[in-house]
């Protein structure tokens, strides 16, 4: 992995994690404000919070002393760009002032269809997965080096008991 690709994961990563902490705050306005879709906007609230976690989770982890050995993990920044662009997207259309309306009060309109919250939160759902995948396949290895190492430990201790 190149040094450049490993600064864009590190800024997708940041820029989901920034994202989400606003997305998360215009659906708890939304929550409160609008009178319509309030399922809807509790199931993007949760799956937000938590990509949101992920992220985080991802971003300490990469960038941890034992970061390095997370080679899988490292190429990920098609998935962080992504779900960043998902998130800059409901944000863009959520904080959209267009989207308010008077009864007298200021209200909220929801600005999403069920169906396309659902779409939303499929390409979530997706980034989210593509990065457990992606630790998986880096546990493997991890663990199948540290077999590897028990393995030769063994051997050399088998060596070592038949010359004595």
């Amino acid at each position: 992995m190149s040094g450049l690709e490993g600064l864009g994961l590190a800024a997708n990563v940041i820029a989901v994690i920034d994202l989400s902490a606003q997305v998360i705050s215009w659906c708890y306005q939304y929550s409160k404000d609008a009178k319509n879709a309030t399922a809807d906007i509790e199931r993007l609230r949760q799956e937000t919070n938590r990509q949101k976690i992920v992220a985080e989770d991802i971003g300490n982890l990469l960038n941890s002393p034992k970061g390095e050995n997370l080679k899988t993990s490292k190429r990920l920044s098609a998935a962080a760009d992504r779900a960043r662009s998902v998130l800059d997207t409901v944000d863009k259309t959520l904080s959209n002032k267009k989207g308010l309306r008077r009864f007298g009060l200021r209200a909220l309109k929801w600005s999403y269809e069920s169906k396309n919250v659902e779409g939303l939160l499929q390409e979530l759902l997706q980034t989210r997965e593509i990065f457990h995948l992606g630790l998986q396949i880096d546990q493997t290895k991890i663990i199948i080096d540290i077999d590897q190492r028990a393995n030769v430990f063994l051997l050399f201790f088998a060596v070592e008991r038949v010359r004595l």
